[in-house]
C-alpha cells in the first residue's frame, strides 16, 4: 500500500486548530477501524467536518454512525489480547476483556467504494456534517451527559 501514490499515511503530530485547517481539508475519507473506543472523537469531529467515515460500529461509535451518512464497518468481538504492544497494559487488563476485530474485508471494500464514488461518498460527507452539527453541537453533548448522569446518580 505504501507504494501506492493514491495512500497517504500522515503520522504527523498537529495543534488543535491545524487539524480542522489542514488535516481535514486534505483527505477525502476518515477510516477508523478502531478495536474500541470510549467515545470515539476523532470519527465525530470528521463528520462535522463534511468528511465521509468508515468506523467500526463498535462500542462509543456505535453512539452515532448510521448508514444513513457514514460507512459503518462490521467486526467480530473477540478476547482483547493481553500484552503491551497489541493489546492492553498491565494497568488496564481484565480477565475475558473484549473488543472489535474489524472486518478486513469490508473495510477494503468501503474503501475502494468511496474512491470509485466520489460523489457519493461527498454526500455522505455532507449529510453527516448536518447529522452532527444538529445532533453533536456541544449544547446537545452536555444535555445528553446530564441527562445521563440523573439516570446513573
Amino acid at each position: 500500500a505504501l507504494s501506492d501514490s493514491r495512500i497517504i499515511i500522515n503520522n504527523v503530530k498537529m495543534p488543535p486548530e491545524d487539524l480542522a485547517n489542514k488535516f481535514f481539508d486534505k483527505i477525502d475519507c476518515f477510516v477508523f477501524p478502531t478495536h474500541g473506543e470510549g467515545f470515539g472523537l476523532p470519527p465525530l469531529e470528521a463528520m462535522a467536518m463534511g468528511k465521509c467515515v468508515i468506523c467500526t460500529n463498535y462500542s462509543g461509535c456505535a453512539d452515532y454512525l448510521d448508514s444513513k451518512f457514514s460507512l459503518p464497518l462490521g467486526f467480530k468481538e473477540v478476547p482483547a489480547p493481553l500484552s503491551e504492544v497489541m493489546g492492553y497494559p498491565e494497568e488496564l487488563r481484565a480477565d475475558g476483556q473484549l473488543w472489535a476485530e474489524p472486518d478486513f474485508n469490508e473495510l477494503v471494500d468501503k474503501m475502494r467504494w468511496t474512491y470509485s464514488n466520489q460523489k457519493e461518498s461527498n454526500k455522505l460527507g455532507i449529510k453527516a456534517k448536518r447529522f452532527v452539527r444538529t445532533y453533536w453541537s456541544n449544547k446537545k453533548a452536555a444535555s445528553k451527559l446530564l441527562k445521563y448522569l440523573e439516570f446513573k446518580f
